[in-house]
């Protein structure tokens, strides 16, 4: 079972452990431009989840674990890598995955951020001024 973890304009992911069971320090990023909404979590398992219950409006657009994980970091092809033409996928390194993820939500379109995790406490948040 995974926490989806909502994040406000004034937070931040600070740090982050690896979480059990989980691929040697990676973590991925998931952009849906549909919605505006980015993904951070270190199972992509728990992006299928999150995009089937909270981003797909209709079963055309579930996406699966095989789909995500063949999506990942493509750019070349006719819809320049989105898959479904809504999905980013981005693998990153673990140690980076923080700045990588707060340098996306800087980019237009995204209105929304949110972290899926089964292991909270693997992350930490800061809060920052509102400037």
């Amino acid at each position: 079972m995974s926490t989806v973890i909502p994040l406000n304009h004034t937070q931040r992911i600070g740090s982050m452990g690896r979480e059990k069971r989980t691929r040697n320090g990676v973590a991925y990023i998931v952009h849906d431009i549909k919605t505006g909404t980015i993904v951070l979590t270190q199972k992509l398992q728990h992006a299928v989840e999150f995009a089937n219950a909270n981003l797909a409006e209709a079963q055309r657009e579930y996406v699966t674990l095989q789909s995500l994980y063949e999506a990942i970091g493509t750019d070349g092809n006719r819809v320049e890598g989105w898959h479904k033409m809504r999905y980013k996928i981005t693998r990153c390194d673990l140690h980076a995955a923080g700045t990588e993820f707060e340098s996306a939500r800087q980019r237009s379109g995204v209105s929304a951020a949110v972290v899926v995790t089964a292991s909270p406490n693997c992350y930490h948040i800061d809060s920052c001024s509102d400037d």
